[in-house]
């Protein structure tokens, strides 16, 4: 294997051989993490969405990744990749060898500073079961916002189920929808909706007393420009709205949080309050902001985190070697089975990032089944048996749509794939 390292300012071009996996440069809902078409990209701005991994570029026989933190650009033209250098950065191009070897060397000599190590607790690696998709049922039946679809009964109705259908106990994961003040949605406060939950902290020593461990969904970094805190806590929000951020296909005003020792303080105030109810588990949708800074803004929430209990699972989906050294376990973040969609190539993708990019962390395997409610029994089984194609994962498995809708076909094979990937 043949190895350079670049110092800025420098540009290193190479031809492009089918196509380039760009796993820093993906877009939500869609398999974008192999290009063949032109494209340029700067590694510190583009959006970090869907599953976001290390900032490199790579064909079938040569790869080339950015070894620091901060900024760099690639690009494809007349069938040639084309990496710029700044000054201050460093570029890696390997040559020959295998994926592996290339990965593995990219990985011993990336410069990603990490924060001291963490044991992995007994907990980290249960299976995990999630409100989200059965929300989304609810929500397609009603007309109601998934959101709106979540609350004390539905929880332990939810637990009811899974238990009914023999399934092992795990984490048992509240999504998005428990907050209050929920217009708009996310307002930044992190209150308890007390109509929806009126004893969080009840409803979390209830579930530990029916097996499961108590986890939390936050979508953290960012809040609607009609948020309340925007004007009272004006220091902890970085520059003007950003308009131009999507998810599934929505564009909306966003402010994301300024990192600093500020803001660490203040999610320190959040989460001491959640773990002291009894949550040992967050799941953390860091989305979908540029990459550079939503990698700041996980060290923030880790920090905080870590500071007030070590052993609590701290989970977020970017497989970047830069942005996963600040999570215990990084999310093969889902997808949408669903006409037209390339859903199986996206999994793969998904788990392909992960495997390559953090192959050191816990990979949490999100969702069997996909995250959309109408999935057909067939594709039901479709989908769990894709995860079959990383056996080597360092995995849990994670369920959000139960299978008590469909026959006993789609029930045996869920509990067959938890058996499989369900580690000791």
């Amino acid at each position: 294997m043949n190895e350079t390292i670049l110092a800025g300012p420098a540009v290193h071009e190479m031809p492009l051989v089918h196509s380039a996996f760009t796993p820093f440069y993906n877009l939500w809902g869609h398999n974008s993490t192999f290009h063949r078409l032109p494209f340029q990209a700067d590694i510190a701005t583009v959006d970090a969405t869907s599953t976001s991994g290390s900032p490199i570029v790579a064909t079938a026989f040569a790869l080339a990744g950015f070894l620091r933190p901060g900024t760099g650009s690639v690009s494809l033209q007349n069938q040639r990749l084309r990496c710029e250098v700044p000054e201050g950065q460093k570029l890696l191009v390997l040559e020959g060898g295998s994926e592996r070897e290339q990965y593995d060397r990219y990985r011993e000599l990336a410069e990603a500073p990490a924060p001291p190590p963490c044991p992995e607790q007994p907990h980290w690696r249960l299976p995990e079961y999630v409100t989200w998709v059965e929300q989304k049922a609810v929500a397609a039946a009603t007309g109601a916002p998934p959101p709106a679809c979540l609350d004390e009964a539905s929880v332990r109705d939810f637990v009811r189920r899974i238990k009914a259908l023999g399934l092992p106990p795990g984490k048992l994961t509240i999504d998005d929808g428990w907050q209050g003040n929920s217009t708009p949605r996310i307002d930044g406060y992190w209150e308890v909706d007390q109509r929806k939950f009126p004893d969080l902290p009840g409803l979390a020593h209830w579930l530990e007393d029916e097996g499961f461990v108590p986890s939390l969904w936050f979508g953290l970094p960012r809040v609607g420009r009609d948020a309340p805190i925007l004007k009272d806590r004006p220091e902890l929000f970085a520059g003007l709205a950003n308009t131009g951020a999507e998810e599934a296909g929505q564009s909306r005003g966003t402010y994301y949080h300024e990192a600093s020792d500020t803001l660490t303080d203040f999610y320190r105030e959040i989460f001491a309050r959640f773990i002291a109810m009894g949550f040992r588990k967050f799941k953390l949708d860091f989305y979908y902001g540029p990459r550079q800074q939503m990698t700041d803004l996980i060290r923030c929430a880790y920090t905080a985190v870590k500071s007030i209990d070590p052993t609590v699972e701290v989970e977020s989906h970017h497989p970047d070697l830069f942005f996963s050294r600040w999570v215990d376990v990084v999310r093969a973040n889902d997808v949408n089975i669903q006409n037209g969609w390339d859903w199986q190539g996206l999994t793969l993708a998904h788990l392909r990032a992960c495997d390559l990019c953090c192959p050191d962390k816990l990979i949490n395997l999100d969702h069997a089944g996909g995250n959309e409610p109408k999935v057909s029994e067939r594709d039901f089984i479709r989908h769990l048996r894709l995860f079959d194609c990383y056996p080597d994962l360092h995995r849990y498995p994670v369920v959000s749509l139960l299978p008590d809708r469909f026959g006993p076909a789609a029930r045996t094979a869920l509990r067959e794939y938890l058996e499989r990937h369900t580690e000791a």
